[in-house]
């Protein structure tokens, strides 16, 4: 998880964490992360009860109130990616192994919290995100790394392959789009994974 004295394994991992699903997921942060580190909405905020674990390679996520507002919430897959230091799946494990020890696992509480209890709010993954980019000189001049910057990363990757083809899967990852959203189908799943298939292709080339 590198070599930055100033933060522990599970503040890596956290932070590691969040940055591979948002990206992989194509989430918008306030999806994943809190706006108040104090306070949390059980109805809208992600829960440890919204992880689904019973597939082989694959976490799925369910969204209670996203943007779209789709009937019934919005179902995220993240499936496992080869490079294991790179994969959302397994990253994850690796950070739901820190929380159990820390006493942090609670289905009934937010899955990315604080050490003290507090949830871990999207402004504060946003400093770590600042501080991060300020340390490796990653980014020049002006140059700026947003939350959102993580959800457009794919669908992004996609569309510029310019294919009416890729320009669906596009959307289809990204969840941008007007039909209601087809929840916990083989269909579902099986369009995903061949989805992902595609980006795993375009990220190891």
């Amino acid at each position: 998880m590198g070599q930055d004295q100033e933060r522990t394994t599970f503040e890596k991992l956290r932070f590691w964490c969040v940055c591979l699903w948002g990206f992989f997921g194509s989430f918008r942060m306030g999806e994943l992360l809190s706006t108040q580190k104090r306070t949390f909405d059980p109805h809208t905020h992600l829960q440890w009860r919204d992880l689904d674990f019973s597939g082989k390679d694959d976490i799925k996520v369910t969204l209670k109130t996203p943007k779209t507002a789709s009937p019934g919430g919005d179902l995220v897959i993240l499936f496992e990616f080869p490079d294991k230091q790179m994969c959302p799946v397994t990253i994850f494990q690796e950070y739901q192994e820190e929380a159990r020890a820390k006493g942090l696992w609670d289905e009934n509480q937010p899955v990315f919290r604080n050490t003290d209890g507090t949830a871990w709010a999207k402004f504060e993954f946003q400093a770590e995100l600042n501080r991060l980019m300020a340390t490796t000189g990653i980014l020049k001049g002006d140059e700026k790394l947003a939350c959102h910057s993580f959800r457009a990363g794919i669908p992004s990757m996609l569309a510029a392959l310019g294919t009416p083809e890729a320009e669906g899967a596009a959307k289809e990852w990204g969840r941008w789009r007007s039909k209601a959203y087809l929840l916990y189908t083989k269909h579902q799943l099986s369009l995903k994974k061949n989805v992902f298939r595609t980006i795993s292709r375009l990220l190891l080339k």
